[in-house]
């Protein structure tokens, strides 16, 4: 038996076999030097390699925001994004021009780039040179044609890799993975947090020499402990520890089954206030799980998935049967859906948009709506139409103005008017909100209240515009959670403007399953709270027993 400390990246504890991951190699020599034919000929199939690259991370995107929500998901636009940022995509392109085939084009990009973040000393390098090297990979595997998916074992184990990047973490199926142990990776990088949001135990910083030294005989089939709590990995552990371990686990499963108390529950604080607790989803499978973990609505369906990934706009009866599945299976629950938010770190390609310098503030979610208003209008239909089978209620993203509420509620009122002539059933009292997620949105909230059935505070985006920090800049990750004054300011103008009008208030942004937040929520006097579904028990024990 033997015990190497490295670093806790994700708490739990798991015990089983190892399973090696090694990393792929491509050469540059085999794969593309000797069939260079020419510039034109390089550069196109870079171009297709690059498409297929973006379609790869659309699909990563979204079973990312289904399997670990929004916030998790964005690692994935992002890389998305870098494939077309100049300084990478543009530069490989002058290399292919001076006749270098593409994949040694890419890997020399690669190389230089790194070597520059490496030079300036920045304690995030490790992050950046990751994302790098990421999407070099992906871009080299697709010009080389090749498959960079991993097969696991059948039986559940605990990985080994080097490193794992976050298309790899989130492609893994979660049941055969009973652990992550790495030799890289710090607790603010990507797969860290994927690993945490997965709730798959993890310890980095564990050289690959050192656990191949404590192999039994080399093999691999050795049984392993992983202590994400401690950061320990023990190799063939003797019986008494695992009797340890497994005493351990199955006091953290006792704790969980514990939770499950909880579902049924009423959610009533000690100070006799009542709170509606909802889940967010990112698509109609997530139902299942939003009643497992005893939700009392949907709080938040983003309904960008439906758009993200496809050549084309979805029609109409395809985001009907959608939703109706979400609000007949949701059986009288409320079902709040957002509309369109596509812009800024969401996109699709046939809304043919401008590449804006600053997307984040640019044409998205309501502003993009306005500018396709017969998309948005379709929406609107199958949204009306779904209502006629559930308790459905629409909500509209990043409003800042009331002529904003107005405008949007003039194309509902012709949505419904075309159902009506056509004698198509929907609510005809269906509630609408807004997302509030804008500091001019928190001083317009007494007037938009006026003319808004509830409002959702976003507080992803309510924080980034409040600070002036971009959530998705890695040069802040460490200190966003250190300015929350000034956003809980906002929610509580925000709660005492919406009360004056009788109107209610959710959170369905990250803060909402922040249980050290809880009892402020509590004090300012949030209405509701709407988180990922396996967040929901915790904060109902926390809200109830304090």
């Amino acid at each position: 038996m033997k015990t190497i400390t490295g670093k806790s990246n994700s708490t739990g504890i798991a015990i089983g076999k190892l399973f090696f991951i090694r990393q792929k190699c491509f050469s540059a020599d085999k794969s593309s030097t000797g069939n260079f034919k020419s510039v034109e000929d390089e550069l196109e199939k870079l171009e297709a390699a690059k498409e297929k690259a973006e379609s790869a991370y659309d699909a990563l995107y979204e079973k990312a925001l289904a399997d670990v929500g929004e916030e998790e998901a964005q690692i994935f636009f992002i890389h998305k994004l870098m494939l077309e940022d100049d300084d990478f995509y543009g530069s490989i392109v002058e290399e292919i021009k001076n006749k270098t085939p593409a994949v040694k084009a890419v890997q020399t990009v690669q190389k230089r780039l790194i070597d520059e973040l490496k030079a300036t000393g920045d304690d995030l390098i490790e992050e950046r040179c990751a994302d790098i090297k990421e999407i070099s990979e992906k871009l080299i595997s697709c010009l080389c044609g090749a498959d960079d998916s991993i097969e696991l074992p059948e039986e559940s184990v605990i990985v080994y890799a080097k490193d794992l990047t976050p298309a790899q973490t989130v492609q893994f199926d979660k049941s055969k993975i009973l652990g992550f142990i790495t030799e890289t990776g710090a607790k603010t990088c990507h797969t860290a947090i994927l690993a945490r949001s997965m709730g798959i135990p993890a310890v980095t910083e564990i050289l690959e020499s050192e656990v191949e030294n404590n192999l039994s005989c080399g093999c691999t089939e050795t049984t392993v402990i992983v202590d994400g709590n401690s950061g320990k990995v023990i190799f063939a552990p003797d019986k008494s520890t695992i009797d340890e371990y497994k005493t351990a686990q199955t006091k953290q499963e006792q704790e969980k089954a514990e939770l499950k108390q909880y579902l049924q529950k009423e959610t009533i604080a000690r100070n006799g206030k009542k709170i509606e607790l909802f889940a967010n989803i990112g698509n109609q499978d997530d139902v299942g799980e939003v009643k497992a973990n005893g939700a009392e609505g949907i709080g938040l369906f983003r309904s960008e998935f439906l758009y993200i990934g496809r050549k084309d706009y979805p029609d109409e009866e395809t985001l009907f049967q959608a939703y109706k599945q979400v609000a007949a299976n949701m059986e009288g629950r409320q079902v709040v859906i957002r509309t369109i938010d596509i812009g800024a770190d969401k996109q699709a390609n046939y809304f043919n948009m401008p590449k804006e310098e600053n997307p984040a503030m640019g044409i998205r979610a309501i502003r993009l709506c306005f500018t396709h208003e017969e998309v948005f209008k379709t929406q609107l239909r199958a949204i009306l139409r779904s209502s006629a089978f559930g308790n459905v209620a629409i909500m509209f993203p990043m409003i800042v103005s009331t002529d904003e509420v107005q405008k949007a509620k003039a194309i509902l009122q012709k949505a419904k008017d075309e159902l009506k002539a056509e004698k198509v059933s929907y609510d005809e009292n269906i509630q609408v909100g807004i997302m509030i997620e804008t500091p001019a949105s928190v001083i317009m909230s007494d007037k938009l209240a006026e003319i808004c059935d509830f409002f959702s505070i976003g507080t992803n985006d309510l924080t980034q515009y409040t600070l002036a920090m971009d959530r998705q800049n890695p040069a802040f990750s460490q200190i966003l959670d250190e300015y929350k004054e000034p956003v809980l300011r906002m929610i509580e103008m925000t709660v005492q403007n919406a009360h004056k009008s009788g109107k209610k208030v959710c959170i369905c942004g990250e803060l909402g399953s922040d249980l050290s937040l809880t009892e402020e929520f509590l004090r300012i006097g949030v209405d509701k709270l709407s988180v990922v579904p396996n967040k929901i028990l915790p904060l109902r024990k926390k809200i109830i027993c304090g």
